[in-house]
């Protein structure tokens, strides 16, 4: 089984600190074939082109082990877009928005004006949520709505603060997916039940989460083999484009 961690962090942040050597030995501890990353913290609210480019190096040293978004402050605009291009040209596969730390809502014009070049790029936009006021699921859901042809992971899957609409916001946009990292083993089994296993993805959110531990969670969860099988990589290899 080849296991892919569909979210994760790389940086030199203020609360998260992560280099990409400590990032692969802890993928080999625990069997992670591929991870996907992004930078984080101050890179994600200001410096992002800082933070892009070193996901960048670190793509390009690791192509076989790494997969990684460009973090784009929405607040950019015409800027934020050139940077996501650029990225995307220099061989990142998706964008990432953190709107708790970028001052901004699902729902507002700059993000709808980011998503539409995302869209124009036909790349998947992964979306922190879980954090009041701005990171919500039925905000995602309704940005989602609007622009159908984009794929987006709901980070987290709401948590904690959005659990209870976030198997609801996926039903309702087919085009969500639902990433797992801090859910509760429940919470997980009735996302799978209102979506199905097709929708779901296997994330840690390492180093803020344990790896070794949200590993263990989809472990414990009552699925068939086949089912494991997606949920903790073949469907961020479909959705992303990552080869395993």
């Amino acid at each position: 089984m080849s296991i892919i961690d569909a979210h994760c962090y790389l940086g030199d942040g203020v609360y998260m600190k992560r280099n990409s050597g400590d990032l692969l030995d802890e993928m080999d501890s625990h069997g992670v074939s591929h991870a996907v990353v992004n930078s984080t913290d101050q890179y994600s609210a200001v410096y992002n082109r800082e933070g892009n480019d070193e996901i960048i190096r670190a793509v390009s040293e690791h192509p076989d082990r790494l997969t990684g978004f460009a973090v784009v402050n929405p607040w950019y605009g015409q800027k934020g877009a050139d940077e996501l291009r650029r990225c995307i040209e220099s061989g990142l596969r998706g964008l990432s928005l953190d709107t708790r730390r970028q001052g901004c809502f699902f729902t507002d014009t700059i993000v709808r004006r980011l998503i539409q070049h995302a869209a124009e790029l036909e790349i998947p936009v992964y979306c922190h949520t879980g954090t009041p006021i701005h990171a919500l699921p039925l905000g995602l859901m309704e940005l989602a709505l609007d622009f159908p042809k984009v794929s987006f992971i709901m980070g987290s899957g709401g948590w904690a603060d959005g659990w209870y609409d976030a198997g609801t916001a996926a039903k309702t946009a087919p085009n969500i997916f639902i990433e797992t990292s801090y859910c509760a083993i429940p919470l997980i089994a009735n996302a799978i039940r209102l979506i199905g296993v097709e929708r779901i993805l296997f994330g840690s959110d390492a180093p803020g989460s344990s790896l070794e531990t949200e590993l263990l969670k989809i472990r414990l969860l009552d699925l068939d083999a086949r089912g494991r099988e997606m949920i903790l990589g073949d469907n961020a290899a479909r959705l992303i484009g990552i080869r395993i």
